[in-house]
């Protein structure tokens, strides 16, 4: 049951301000990384590593469009980027290196080599360590604040694919000619084998939750699976067949929910959806030239899908299945992809319009101003494509009942956005329907960054 607030105003404490600027300096192996400079503007970028160019390309997502290019080491596959946003490390396969990237500068700031070689790249959930697999047997800890290696030990021959666990204290790590091995970060020591998992993968994730591991499990196979192992007993519990392999380099992804997988299947041109309920194909996604990287986006509303043949970056479209979108400008082939968002600073709805869970009394009709603040002037293109929107929901429950778009086209009196820098607040005054008398509806203000937030009125 939904409740309802007929006050005018209330004192309401500010949530703490979730932190959009850049971490504080970091120094690489001695080498400048500099101040950090402001951040970007909110949304999410791409960062697309090309080995037949050496470069890795910025993608802004909200005009998917390529905004800069930045030289790295030799034959860059995979790169992963720290959980502030403020670095990329990208791994370069051809002279051994790890290249650092200042997503600030968008430059390379520092260059670490690394014993052994260089595979592929993943970074703790904490931003301290970077770990790299090496085609010499080896999985190597790096320290992001030292760039120096701070552990080492061996994990099988020619290791390739990795995923570090949503808590840090495992490293899982895929080698061509051997099971998956499973390494303590904490004593750089392997704690499992697991048997009869991605002795074949290129590409491994781990689920949001951290309970399942999925893993590509292809080169070299006739029939490629996907392998799911059960992190809490380190056993494979399902095998999930995805067609013909060849050399197949198949990337893999997960939504942010946990629900679906995403592979790439560079072979047949294809991408699979599965479903993680069933361990089944779902849908099979066509119209892809070799494609290999694979990224979802944070709220689970874009998949991207890089390619081994051509210099584009298909855009997807989960609730379709379908291709909605080519990205283009790269120079050369797009194979690996991992992305970052940058959030606004929402602070909330000012009174007096009271956020979930609590349900607004208005009148039909009537101008509400809707008040909120981004801790500071974002300017006034800060509105994703369709929103703000407006959805009709059952005034007992709360579920949804219809949705329609709000726009200035369909409300007459809608003064459009306003920014008042001396109490840093925007205003957007939405003209309501007299025709929602006797209903409840769902304010939904949709910002370019990606998120939602939520006010629901209950209308005389």
């Amino acid at each position: 049951m939904l409740r309802s607030r007929v006050r005018a105003a209330v004192t309401r404490r500010r949530p703490p301000r979730a932190a959009l600027a850049l971490a504080a300096p970091v120094a690489l192996a001695g080498l400048l990384l500099g101040p950090a400079s402001p951040a970007r503007a909110a949304g999410t970028l791409l960062y697309v590593p090309d080995p037949s160019a050496n470069m890795v390309s910025v993608v802004d997502t909200s005009s998917d469009t390529v905004t800069a290019t930045i030289p790295v080491g030799s034959r860059p596959y995979h790169a992963a980027v720290t959980p502030d946003g403020s670095q990329v490390f990208v791994a370069n396969q051809g002279d051994g290196t790890v290249s650092v990237i200042s997503t600030a500068t968008d430059a390379v700031t520092a260059t670490i080599k690394v014993l052994g070689g260089v595979q592929s790249v993943a970074i703790d959930p904490a931003g301290q360590y970077a770990y790299v697999v090496s085609p010499a047997f080896w999985l190597t800890k790096i320290d992001i604040a030292t760039g120096t290696a701070t552990g080492r030990t061996p994990v099988g021959i020619q290791p390739v694919s990795l995923a570090v666990s949503p808590d840090g204290s495992t490293v899982y790590v895929g080698a061509l000619g051997s099971s998956v091995t499973a390494v303590s970060t904490a004593t750089m020591t392997v704690s499992k084998v697991i048997p009869g998992a991605g002795g074949r993968s290129f590409d491994m994730v781990m689920s949001p939750d951290g309970s399942q591991l999925y893993i590509a499990d292809s080169i070299g196979l006739p029939t490629a699976t996907i392998d799911v192992v059960s992190t809490a007993t380190d056993t494979v519990t399902a095998k999930i067949p995805i067609g013909q392999s060849g050399n197949t380099f198949p990337g893999i992804a997960v939504s942010p929910d946990g629900s679906t997988l995403y592979v790439s299947n560079e072979t047949l041109g294809t991408v699979q959806a599965i479903s993680t309920s069933t361990d089944a194909v779902s849908a099979t996604i066509t119209g892809f030239n070799e494609p290999t990287g694979i990224a979802v986006s944070p709220n689970g509303s874009k998949v991207w899908v890089g390619s081994a043949s051509d210099d584009t970056v298909s855009v997807v479209d989960p609730a379709s299945d379908a291709i909605t979108g080519l990205i283009t400008g790269f120079p050369g082939n797009t194979w690996g992809i991992t992305d970052y968002t940058s959030y606004y600073d929402f602070i909330g709805f000012e009174a007096p319009v009271y956020p979930e869970p609590e349900v607004n009394q208005a009148n039909a009709g009537q101008a509400i101003p809707m008040q909120f603040s981004l801790n500071g002037d974002q300017g006034t293109d800060i509105f994703n494509s369709g929103y703000p929107a407006v959805q009709q929901v059952s005034c007992s429950t709360g579920d949804p009942v219809n949705s329609s778009t709000l726009t200035d086209a369909d409300t007459s009196g809608n003064s459009g956005l306003q920014y008042d820098a001396s109490t840093e607040t925007y205003t957007y005054v939405w003209k309501t329907d007299k025709a929602w008398a006797g209903t409840c509806q769902q304010f939904i203000l949709g910002l370019n960054d990606g998120s939602t937030h939520t006010a629901t009125f209950q209308f005389r």
